[in-house]
């Protein structure tokens, strides 16, 4: 009877600490470094060019929308099927186009950016030809401030 007597004295500490614990997640979140991030951005038509078969290159598009009230910014990209994974954007220059390599995608805030033919785009160098044998593929998308993001790639000829 003794033990039931101090767990009734204990009870309403644990329910406020308990409580304090909820309410400080709720108003706080949790640090979203380094795991999936689904809530801050959506990405939608992900298509990954693979070209001829002789081809050692691809490039990918993708439409990312940013749904966070902070800028994000992409510092890398992983890809298991080829050796590097670079983004670049096309511009003409002089009646030229050429493709000149960025090392960040920064996505602002409530925007959308896409990444397509002629402009920003992902190029994916030195393929692994195992990569035709497959239907989709995956790219992550590595962002410090924002957590990382997989993508699923519908792989085209």
């Amino acid at each position: 009877m003794i033990i039931q007597k101090d767990w009734d004295k204990q009870m309403p500490q644990n329910n406020a600490f308990l409580t304090f614990v909820l309410i400080f997640f709720i108003a706080f979140g949790v640090n979203k470094k380094g795991i999936q991030s689904e809530q801050v951005w959506s990405f939608s038509n992900a298509v990954l060019k693979l070209g001829p078969p002789s081809s050692k290159m691809a490039s990918a598009y993708v439409d990312i929308s940013n749904h966070s009230d902070s800028d994000c910014i992409v510092d890398k990209f992983s890809f298991a099927y080829s050796q590097r994974v670079e983004l670049h954007e096309s511009m003409l220059h002089m009646d030229m186009m050429k493709m000149r390599v960025n090392k960040n995608l920064v996505v602002l805030a409530k925007q959308e950016i896409k990444l397509e033919p002629l402009g920003k785009h992902l190029m994916l160098i030195e393929l692994d030809p195992l990569i035709r044998e497959t239907p989709s593929s995956k790219i992550i998308f590595h962002s410090e401030n924002c957590g990382n993001f997989d993508v699923d790639f519908k792989n085209e000829n």
